[in-house]
């Protein structure tokens, strides 16, 4: 059910079934105003609010209101433990196998002179490091109207340089899912390219495309990051199916280049 705050008519979603007795009392997370709901408040709904003070609404005491939708980072792959004996035995006697094929090349070497081989030893090419980028846990997401496309979502946080040199180029993909897991609409953003609500609420589909995927960021701000330093970025999502579609939505990074 929707309800709305009588001081600020801010609209939030809540479950009718916290709801105990006839009528329960509730605060705004916005203005703090108090005020009773009961189970015929239920109102029509033209935008929904998603911000981080949400969890902080008290609708009864020792219970906590639902999230929409909650913030999820891409679990890191665990990697399988092997304990098969027989794996074990066959390391084991591929170890043997190398160490014996090792001895005798190294033999092998050491009876032959340069001039009878008449080659010289080539050094192997260079390590290319690779980039090491991670989301920051703090993430938020809200709706907002459109002029041009109605209701968009859209999703912001950071993400940190964790490899030794300097990163440039980070780019992240975000994703909706809907009911059951299946994913509903993907996105692609480059980082630095943080817009405010004002922009985002009068930018057309074409000029918020072109924004996201700025390679270099706003201000040069997705180039040359240093080793541990953060770098903001907003993934927008627009053509949104109804609310009670959707069920989740994610956030990873999808690239970047050491400098």
């Amino acid at each position: 059910m929707i309800i709305t705050c009588e001081s600020c008519k801010t609209r939030f979603r809540l479950d009718p079934r916290l709801i105990k007795g006839l009528s329960t009392k509730v605060r705004c997370s916005r203005c703090h105003h108090v005020f009773f709901v009961s189970r015929e408040d239920d109102l029509a709904i033209d935008q929904v609010i998603l911000e981080p003070e949400l969890p902080d609404r008290e609708v009864s005491l020792g219970s906590k209101p639902p999230q929409f939708i909650p913030s999820r980072i891409p679990d890191q792959p665990v990697a399988k433990q092997k304990n098969s004996f027989r794996l074990l035995l066959i390391l084991g006697l591929v170890a043997v196998v190398a160490a014996g094929a090792g001895l005798y090349w190294l033999l092998s070497s050491a009876s032959q002179t340069p001039s009878a081989t008449g080659s010289s030893k080539k050094g192997l090419p260079p390590v290319t490091e690779k980039a090491a980028v991670s989301i920051v846990a703090s993430m938020q997401a809200y709706f907002l109207e459109n002029d041009h496309l109605g209701q968009i979502f859209v999703v912001e946080g950071e993400v940190r340089n964790d490899s030794p040199s300097s990163v440039s180029f980070i780019l992240v993909e975000g994703k909706l899912y809907a009911l059951g897991g299946k994913i509903y609409q993907n996105q692609k953003a480059y980082c630095g390219n943080v817009m405010r609500r004002e922009e985002l609420s009068k930018l057309t589909v074409a000029e918020l495309q072109n924004r996201m995927m700025n390679r270099e960021g706003k201000d040069l701000l997705n180039v040359h990051i240093a080793s541990k330093a953060q770098v903001p970025f907003q993934v927008v999502f627009n053509n949104l199916p109804g609310l009670n579609q959707l069920s989740d939505y994610s956030v990873e990074v999808a690239g970047a280049e050491v400098d």
